[in-house]
């Protein structure tokens, strides 16, 4: 799961960080939420499930800020 998230990083977070496309922002939180449940991680699974009620309510204010997030938590889970 860990190089899953490391390529995530590396590869998606930073397009997503600049376009907040919804589409892409919603598969971002789905492939985070089945690897959560997948690895039965908890602290992934809280923060797949923020990303996806913050898209689903249309949650501009806070979004950028929890996408931004986004390595910190994946630094939290290498180190559990």
């Amino acid at each position: 799961m860990l190089e899953k998230l490391r390529q995530e990083e590396e590869r998606i977070w930073p397009q997503l960080c600049n376009t907040m496309k919804m589409r892409d922002l919603r598969e971002f939180a789905n492939r985070l939420k089945q690897w959560a449940v997948e690895f039965r991680c908890s602290l992934l699974l809280d923060y797949a499930m923020a990303l996806e009620n913050q898209i689903e309510g249309f949650d501009w204010d806070s979004l950028p800020g929890t996408i931004k997030a986004f390595p910190e938590v994946r630094r939290k889970l290498s180190n559990v």
